[in-house]
Formats: C-alpha cells, structure tokens, sequence
C-alpha cells in the first residue's frame, strides 16, 4: 500500500484539532438537528445542548482522549475560510480486535449534504490508513438518509438493522449498523 494522499485533507474539508472555545458555539447551534444531537450521544435524548453543554461533553471526551487513546475527535473544517461544520468522533477503538466505532456528524451549513461524503472518506481514510483499524462500524438508520447513502457509496455494508430502536418525527425508525474491513476498503482505494 502507498500512502500518497493526505489523511487530514480532502478537496473542500480538512480534519483539525477541535477547539472548545472556538468550535463548541457552533456545534450547539448544529444541535437543533436532531439528527446531529443524536449521534453525539446514541443512547441519550436527542435534543438541542448549550454551549456549556457541549464544551462540557467535548472537554470530557478530549481529556480521556489524550489520556486513553482509545477514543479520537476532529473537528471538520472547510478548506475555504476555515469554517467549522462539524466532527469525525472515533468513540471507542478496541486495539486488541483492531476493530472501532465512528460518527460523522455535519452540521446543516450550506452544502451540508455535499461534505457528508467527503467527511466520511477521511475518517473511513484515518481509521484505516492512520490507525491501521481493520473493521470500523457506524450507527444510523433511514432517518439519516445522507448518512446511509454516503456510507453505502463508501462501500460500507450494512450488518445489523435494529427494528424501531429510534425514535425521530413521530415514530420509530429502525437503528443501522453500517460496517466495513480494511481490506475491502485497501481494494477500492489502494493507489499505485
């Protein structure tokens, strides 16, 4: 495998240090979503955090990140004016499986639905290349339709669909487990 590619960079976002001061108004505000409140926290409530809040949770996550090194958190920046527009969150990685959880959550910015893709193939980029994970999983469902369709033009499959596990708009939607192994992701990607 030749790694000629940046694993921090793509042609319109780039992963970045997440800075609590900078970054945690911003991502409050994405919030209101309730699909980003969500998958910040996939066992919670989903619903609006304050910046306190959400300075809290990422001073939190930070600490024990630089502390455990089993969990890892980006922020998601444009490359043009170095707009923040959300986070690639590496939860849990369990080492001695080489196997990770991960969430890409962007905000709802102009293009939104266009960095979700491109977000997601830098994550998928770093968990395999950097951290040399070999099986990586993300939780979403129909209720994030970007979210099923970037993964699945990933390449990911979907291993476990967990009947009416959410509860958005109304009603129960099931719950997705979107899967993929380095391998299959070293053969759509690997470069000469």
């Amino acid at each position: 495998m030749k790694l000629s590619t940046q694993l921090y960079n793509a042609p319109h976002l780039k992963l970045d240090f997440y800075d609590i001061e900078k970054d945690a108004a911003e991502e409050a505000s994405f919030t209101y979503d309730l699909n980003y409140a969500w998958a910040m926290n996939i066992d919670g409530a989903a619903h609006p955090l304050t910046i306190f809040e959400v300075k809290k949770k990422r001073e939190a996550q930070l600490k024990k990140s630089d502390e455990s090194k089993t969990e890892y958190y980006f922020a998601v920046r444009r490359n043009e004016g170095d707009k923040f527009i959300g986070v690639v969150a590496i939860p849990w990685v369990s080492w001695k499986n080489r196997h990770a959880g991960m969430r890409v959550l962007i905000g709802k910015v102009d293009g939104w639905k266009n960095y979700i893709a491109e977000a997601l193939h830098m994550a998928l980029r770093y968990v395999f290349e950097g951290l040399e994970i070999y099986s990586v999983e993300i939780f979403t469902g129909d209720f994030q339709p970007e979210m099923m369709d970037a993964c699945r033009a990933a390449g990911m499959l979907e291993c476990v669909r967990q009947r009416e596990m959410v509860y958005r708009g109304g009603r129960l939607w099931d719950r997705v487990i979107m899967t993929m192994q380095q391998d299959k992701w070293l053969e759509l990607h690997n470069e000469d």
